[in-house]
């Protein structure tokens, strides 16, 4: 049994963001022959990890395509633990996460300005 993504994540993507929409991260993680998992689901949940910087998931989707099952296993239990931790302390320490979304949301912000200009 994998571990599912939970719907009720704070951070809010589009589904047509440029890098981490699901069409954009879709393509960067077709092929993966060393292991067998639900691509939408591990998507879902790294789009709205908290912990993780977006040059981190950006990271992590460029080396999925290496991974093998025990790795990506191993990833899809992190982020899924991930989001269990984050909705008990959401709910003890709303400020905190808050301020730590608000941040990961001008990190993305930032990204795609950035390579606005850059194609510019």
């Amino acid at each position: 049994m994998q571990p599912h993504h939970h719907n009720d994540s704070v951070i809010r993507i589009p589904e047509d963001h440029p890098i981490l929409g699901m069409g954009a991260m879709r393509r960067m993680v077709m092929h993966h022959p060393r292991a067998k998992f639900d691509e939408e689901n591990l998507l879902k949940l790294l789009r709205s990890s908290y912990c993780l910087s977006l040059d981190e998931k950006l990271n992590i989707l460029r080396r999925i395509s290496g991974m093998n099952q025990t790795q990506v296993d191993g990833l899809l239990r992190l982020l899924v633990n991930e989001h269990e931790k984050f909705e008990f302390i959401a709910d003890e320490f709303p400020e905190d996460v808050a301020e730590l979304v608000e941040r990961r949301m001008k990190e993305i912000t930032v990204a795609v300005e950035r390579r606005v200009l850059l194609n510019n």
